[in-house]
């Protein structure tokens, strides 16, 4: 008896060898010309058997959304305007920004760091319907005190962005370091907006 784990070419006969010999036999009756025609109507039919089932995949999805409840849309619109909600709720009144600033500061002067005049420029988006408050501070102190300082500040103030920091010292090994912090602070829309105004002071 064969054993199962033997040669399968005893089993599985050559397919390559039935596919060339059938080609032939074709090419003897039919000639160049008429294996020409027989390959292309079945490279066809294939066609229009894939266009057959993508019409019907496409007629299936306009049933699913023609019979798609419009309760369901409602809900899906109700949760996103839920969710843009909260994210309202929880942003600081642009008339609040004064405060911040101020906070800001106050936190930069218990690090002992020295704040110079800084930029100040409010941006709105419309379409998030809330204010970037982007602002520019050069800070002159010791490193420890700054990396502090932006750490209380974004502790403190949880609409408030760390943008960037840039610093020089005057020597590597110099604890005293010149820094330039950009922060954006995310509040609401203003009640009388005043787009994109720039100042050089809060």
């Amino acid at each position: 008896m064969e054993r199962l784990n033997g040669s399968p070419r005893f089993f599985i006969p050559d397919i390559g060898w039935q596919c060339r010999r059938g080609t032939r036999r074709l090419y003897r009756r039919l000639g160049l010309d008429g294996l020409l025609i027989l390959v292309g109507l079945f490279l066809a039919v294939i066609v229009i058997a894939r266009l057959a089932h993508a019409r019907h995949a496409l007629s299936d999805a306009r049933g699913l959304l023609a019979t798609q409840p419009v309760a369901e849309v409602a809900r899906t619109t109700a949760h996103a305007l839920t969710n843009l909600e909260k994210f309202e709720g929880v942003l600081p009144a642009h008339d609040g920004i004064p405060d911040v600033v101020s906070h800001l500061l106050e936190l930069a002067i218990e690090e002992q760091l020295v704040l110079s005049r800084g930029e100040y420029r409010a941006q709105a988006d419309e379409i998030g319907r809330f204010m970037r408050y982007r602002m520019t501070m050069p800070v002159k102190g010791r490193a420890p005190s700054l990396q502090r300082f932006i750490e209380r500040a974004l502790a403190d103030q949880r609409s408030l962005v760390f943008e960037s920091v840039q610093f020089k010292r005057d020597r590597i090994q110099s604890e005293q370091v010149e820094a330039v912090v950009q922060w954006t602070l995310v509040t609401g829309l203003p009640e009388t907006k005043s787009l994109d105004v720039a100042s050089t002071s809060p």
